[in-house]
């Protein structure tokens, strides 16, 4: 086994076009391993790690697809096989209240210089 390709066709963002989202995977002895021992199941964590080897997951090439604007978020998540990728950004949590003017903390009434 020298190499695997395999390719999806995904929509283009106006829906008049196809664009080929694609992934590689080298034959290596990690990929051959996990072949021999029945561990496909481990094939996503050979991916994340085997860029030095050449290797190329989807969601890089959707990633790539979705930045060019050839692709929209959507469809990048239902080609995706790992779709949490592509989830937005998560909101930052509020920011704590501020204190009201002429009140501090404890620790900032100790410190206060003396008037």
């Amino acid at each position: 086994l020298k190499m695997v390709v395999s390719q999806r066709l995904a929509p283009s963002a106006d829906r008049k076009r196809r664009h080929a989202a694609f992934e590689l995977i080298t034959g290596n002895v990690p990929l051959w391993s996990l072949i021999r021992d029945d561990k496909l199941f481990q094939l996503p964590s050979l991916l994340q790690r085997g860029r030095a080897y050449g290797m190329i997951r989807v969601e890089d090439s959707l990633q790539e697809l979705l930045d060019a604007g050839k692709i929209d978020r959507e469809t990048a998540r239902r080609h995706a096989d790992d779709p949490r990728v592509f989830d937005p950004p998560a909101t930052p949590a509020p920011a704590p209240p501020s204190e009201p003017s002429g009140v501090r903390g404890t620790m900032g009434n100790l410190f206060r210089r003396k008037p």
